[in-house]
Formats: C-alpha cells, sequence, structure tokens
C-alpha cells in the first residue's frame, strides 16, 4: 500500500499482458486455481481501475471455484467477497446473498483464515448499509452490529503488521476504531 501509485502504473502498463494471462488461467492452466488465484491477485488493481472488467472475471472465478471442490476454501471465500464487492448496486440480492456466503465460508477457516475473514466481515457490513443494495429485505441491525464488532475486535488483534487492508486497521472503514 506504500507504493500503490508505483503498482498501479506498473499494472496499467501490462494490462494487455494480465489480460493474455488469465485467460491461459481459466483456458490452459493445469491447476484449476491457477484463473481464481491470479482474480484474487489483480483485486488491488482492479479497485482502483477497470471494475466491468472485474465483475467479470470474479464472475468466472466464482464459477471454477464452485466448480471444482479442491479449490482451497479461503480463495473461494475472497472471490465471493470480492464479487459482492464489484457487483455493488447492479444486482443487489445477488451482492449481499455472495457477502453472504463469503462470510459464512471465511468463518470456517479458522486462525488461518484471519485476514480472509476481516475483508468478509467488512464486505457484509457494507452490503448490508450501502444504499445501492436495499431494494429487497434488510438486515437487521443486530446482525449488522455483530459483524462490525467482530470485525473491529479482529483488525485490534491482528493489527497493522499483516497484510490487511490498513484502512481497516487505521480506523478509516466501517468506523472501525
Amino acid at each position: 500500500y506504500k507504493n500503490r501509485a508505483a503498482w498501479l502504473a506498473k499494472f496499467e502498463a501490462e494490462h494487455s499482458n494480465l489480460l493474455a494471462a488469465l485467460a491461459w488461467a481459466y483456458a490452459s492452466a493445469a491447476d484449476p486455481a491457477a484463473g481464481p488465484r491470479l482474480t484474487a491477485a489483480l483485486h488491488p488493481f482492479w479497485h482502483w481501475h477497470a471494475l466491468a472488467e472485474a465483475q467479470e472475471w470474479f464472475q468466472a472465478a466464482r464459477l471454477r471455484c464452485q466448480a471444482d471442490a479442491a479449490i482451497d476454501p479461503a480463495l473461494t471465500a475472497q472471490v465471493l467477497t470480492r464479487l459482492s464487492r464489484y457487483l455493488g448496486g447492479y444486482d443487489p440480492d445477488l451482492t449481499r446473498d455472495l457477502a453472504r456466503q463469503g462470510l459464512a465460508l471465511s468463518r470456517t477457516l479458522g486462525p488461518a483464515g484471519q485476514e480472509v475473514l476481516v475483508e468478509a466481515l467488512a464486505q457484509f457490513v457494507h452490503s448490508a448499509t450501502d444504499r445501492h443494495t436495499h431494494s429487497g429485505p434488510q438486515t437487521p441491525f443486530e446482525e449488522v452490529q455483530a459483524a462490525l464488532d467482530e470485525l473491529r475486535a479482529l483488525v485490534q488483534q491482528l493489527g497493522p503488521k499483516t497484510t490487511v487492508d490498513p484502512r481497516y486497521y487505521r480506523g478509516e472503514w466501517a468506523g472501525v476504531e
């Protein structure tokens, strides 16, 4: 995160190569997780650029993860959570459903999956409170508050020496203090 601008510029310069690598990873790679792993790894770039492209590749990653039970559940949880983020207000019901699925799966990962759980909790809270995703039934306040409390506690426990987005532990997202 310290060199975000430099890394984004490098990703932008290699954009066509990254797309070719993604296409290969889904079409030809021997490892069925190669495509979803590369998709998840490109999240920081897509977060700042190319929203429609992120939606497309995360949809492909979701389909691959759901079709192959051998894919790491932590990767599947990341894919579901991030796809929920990229769908945003485009499909409110699916956005909330994916956030719930990602959160439920993240909670099964144990201590090794705590950073995945942080992201899933944050996205669940966001999808439950985002004004663009309120076309259907709302998530009960108590459920959102419990997730937010869990997020705060976990972020404090993990601290700043993790790979978790620094906005979480600095308190810049979802009211984390």
